[in-house]
């Protein structure tokens, strides 16, 4: 089975510390607060009003930790930078439009990665999921909400949506 097929735990594989500033979880050894970051690391996150229909990325506008990947200018996908083993971690809460049958996912150079793919839960509940994906230089990230309607992320000062991808190897 490939590296990117596989899913699991990353919690089980490496020790975590927190990290000071924005909360977040690395393995110990890749991430320092006090340093710049060992490994590729990426904390992605909205807190803007985003409506969501047919096959539109989540936009990012803001980051709180960025080593190894570039957030386009429109905030819609991650690029990434080096050949590695990477966690990719996302979580999204909707306002409003949800349903139990529309699927959140995360793309890489547009071919949705199955391992990614979680449904909206019909309450309007956050969804998220974790996995491991081995990722090239130049791979597109970008996470996805396919609705036939329209999904609405609120405004406000709390996050909405966030994607954190670490290299973990």
């Amino acid at each position: 089975m490939p590296l990117n097929e596989i899913t699991c735990n990353p919690y089980l594989l490496y020790p975590l510390a927190d990290c000071c500033t924005c909360g977040a979880r690395y393995p110990i050894g890749y991430y320092d607060a006090s340093s710049p970051a060992k490994a590729a690391v990426g904390d992605f996150y909205s807190n803007i009003a985003q409506d969501l229909s047919s096959i539109v990325p989540v936009r990012f506008n803001g980051t709180t930790v960025v080593s190894g990947m570039v957030l386009d200018p429109t905030g819609s996908s991650v690029t990434l930078q080096k050949k590695a083993l990477y966690r990719i971690h996302y979580e999204l809460t909707p306002a409003s439009g949800f349903s139990s049958d529309i699927p959140v996912y995360v793309t890489v150079n547009g071919v949705v990665l199955p391992q990614s793919i979680r449904q909206l839960p019909g309450n309007g509940s956050q969804v998220s999921a974790h996995f491991i994906y081995s990722g090239e230089p130049g791979d597109l990230v970008r996470l996805n909400v396919n609705s036939a309607g329209t999904v609405s992320l609120a405004p406000g000062s709390n996050v909405n949506t966030m994607l954190n991808i670490t290299e973990v190897l």
